[in-house]
């Protein structure tokens, strides 16, 4: 027979033999709750910083200039109407989003962007 304050608890329902009492039944739930409400914590900062992540991994740094040899030109993008001037492509600078770079005939550069190489040169 049951004591008072306890309840038969099984997987379905059913009293497997074993009984908990009234109070390892509301422990269970407490737990259960901190578990539940430590999930979602989880899930939240995983929601606000996933964004962010994937932002940063679609923004993409700046081609940088890492060897120049004979004549190079660029022409950094206009905000405006009117076009830039051309100007000599010098070694360490940074390529601008949409600027073009033409090489003389005897021209070369080598651009990088992290792990990617592209060299410019005269066909």
């Amino acid at each position: 027979m049951n004591e008072p304050n306890t309840m038969p608890v099984g997987l379905t329902g059913l009293n497997l033999g074993k009984a908990l009492s009234m109070s390892a039944i509301r422990r269970l739930k407490v737990k259960a709750a901190f578990l539940l409400v430590g999930g979602l914590c989880l899930l939240a900062a995983l929601a606000v910083s996933a964004p962010a992540a994937a932002q940063q991994s679609t923004v993409s740094p700046a081609w940088i200039v890492v060897q120049i040899s004979g004549e190079v030109l660029v022409r950094p993008a206009s905000q405006g109407q009117t076009e830039t001037a051309w100007q000599t492509l010098e070694q360490g600078a940074q390529i601008v989003r949409a600027s073009e770079i033409e090489t003389g005939p005897n021209g070369l550069a080598r651009l990088s962007r992290g792990e990617d190489i592209i060299r410019i040169m005269p066909a």
